[in-house]
């Protein structure tokens, strides 16, 4: 397994089923209702996915410090561009570069596409993780919002 690792700090691995029930955790701090076999499920939709990067930020002792999950899709109106998904870190193990080497994980991971930009949403009450975003040179755009609608399939959360 490749890790990118300092010494004193977590090691940025290729995440894997054994570490899913600490990301559903960290979901849940945020306030999603993620459950460890739904993430589970899709995990293994999204594990040999070549548009998909999904990275965890692991401690000494092995615990799940953080996580990212990165992806890219074709658009009709732009050229493709790579879009953080998710970047949580654990509420303990926040300002102490975890979040930066998750970050620095994903926009490595990127060109990979041959890309040159990405896109990261972050929630309107995450003050924290704008400020982290912007100073890790993020430009914030202000006028975008999200639009859900129900349609009532099966783990509809339309709400969230």
């Amino acid at each position: 397994m490749t890790t990118d690792s300092e010494p004193g700090s977590a090691s940025i691995v290729p995440m894997t089923a054994n570490h899913l029930g600490d990301v559903a955790a960290l979901y849940k701090e945020l306030g999603y209702d993620a459950q460890t076999k739904d993430v589970g499920a899709r995990f293994e939709e999204l594990k040999n996915d070549p548009d998909s990067g999904l990275f965890v930020a692991l401690g000494a002792e092995g615990a799940v410090l953080g996580f990212v999950h990165i992806f890219q899709r074709p658009m009709l109106e732009d050229a493709p561009c790579p879009k953080v998904q998710a970047l949580i870190v654990a509420a303990a193990g926040r300002h102490r570069g975890h979040g930066s080497r998750l970050l620095a994980r994903a926009e490595a991971w990127a060109p990979k596409w041959g890309l040159s930009r990405m896109v990261i949403y972050s929630a309107g009450e995450r003050i924290d993780a704008h400020a982290f975003y912007s100073g890790a040179g993020y430009r914030a755009i202000p006028e975008v919002h999200k639009h859900v609608k129900s349609l009532g399939g099966p783990g509809d959360k339309a709400a969230g």
